[in-house]
């Protein structure tokens, strides 16, 4: 029976505490996304399932981040773990790599999709999305099938001392992540050159526009992410170190799943302000920014007296006055 250690420490807390928050974040605008498309008596397409997916593998990442920590010590040295602990928490940071890679491919895939829904009529795009979509997909096939033969025999990937052969993990790693970031600019690439030149609706420019920002926060996130494990690339400390590359895969991923769902968010937004609350707020920085513009154009008093004085000895007519009677609506 493997013992569980007490959840204590900057990097266990942070481990159990933080991606639980993005999770929670990640479901409720799934849950928007999934209304908006029914109030707007949309069908659910392989977009919006596809996200659904890459939110319930995170979870299983999360699953797996917990189960490494608890139970396998991850935050902990690994010089100070016992074997069988040890053992358990390269297995559930192999499951972390694993969950990042499928999630992450979902997401990409499900903007593809959407890139479908909204500019389906484009021959040329249309098939382009298709060939990025079987390079999406083998890209996961060839990353999963990678880890799982990154040691012959597997296990030697978590029981130091087993005779084994085993790939050049720095090189795999700085493949899949090099390809993975590829993918990601062509997903941006591809749209702009015909994003504003098509006769389309504003609400659909404007949801490309979201999701093209959004693919680009996606890759600094994969860049910042992947510098940080090159950096201490080096260090043995697998547990003690290499936890914060595993929480980043979490994080990153529930990151993604709220990026993928944004887009949707416009329709929510303008039934929102379509509420009684909506009317609100637009009235009150209607009416916060209409004092502002009047306490700005309004005149000074000694501007008045220096500015004004011919103009009220000539015309009979006071200026102070007249600028009340503006501010007032009584001219």
């Amino acid at each position: 029976m493997v013992s569980s250690f007490p959840v204590n420490g900057s990097p266990a807390l942070s481990m159990i505490i933080t991606p639980p928050i993005f999770l929670a974040i990640a479901t409720v605008v799934l849950f928007f996304r999934f209304w908006a498309r029914k109030e707007k008596k949309q069908n659910w397409g392989v977009d919006d399932y596809l996200c659904a997916t890459a939110l319930f593998i995170t979870y299983g990442g999360y699953a797996s981040l917990v189960v490494s920590v608890v139970w396998g010590g991850v935050g902990r040295s690994i010089y100070t773990l016992p074997f069988e602990n040890m053992e358990l928490a390269l297995k559930a940071l192999n499951s972390v790599s694993q969950t990042w890679g499928a999630a992450v491919a979902c997401v990409q895939l499900s903007i593809l999709f959407l890139y479908l829904r909204v500019f389906h009529v484009v021959i040329w795009f249309t098939w382009t999305c298709y060939v990025l979509i079987g390079l999406v997909i083998t890209w996961w096939i060839s990353y999963f099938i990678s880890i799982m033969v990154a040691c012959v025999p597997l296990r030697a990937f978590w029981t130091p001392g087993v005779p084994s052969t085993c790939i050049d993990m720095k090189k795999f790693a700085i493949a899949s992540t090099a390809s993975h970031i590829l993918l990601d600019v062509l997903l941006v690439l591809l749209v702009i050159p015909i994003i504003w030149r098509l006769k389309t609706s504003l609400r659909n420019r404007v949801t490309v526009a979201v999701a093209l920002t959004l693919a680009i926060f996606a890759t600094i996130c994969a860049i910042l992410r992947f510098a940080f494990r090159l950096d201490k690339w080096n260090d043995p400390d697998a547990t003690g170190v290499g936890w914060i590359g595993s929480l980043l895969d979490v994080l990153e991923n529930a990151s993604a799943v709220i990026c993928c769902s944004l887009p949707i968010m416009a329709f929510l937004l303008g039934r929102l302000a379509e509420t009684r609350f909506g009317s609100s707020v637009k009235r009150l920085f209607s009416t916060s920014y209409s004092r502002k513009s009047s306490v700005k154009s309004k005149p000074s008093n000694n501007s008045l007296g220096r500015e004004k004085g011919p103009t009220y000895v000539e015309t009979g007519v006071s200026p102070v006055s007249d600028v009340s009677r503006q501010e007032d609506g009584t001219e």
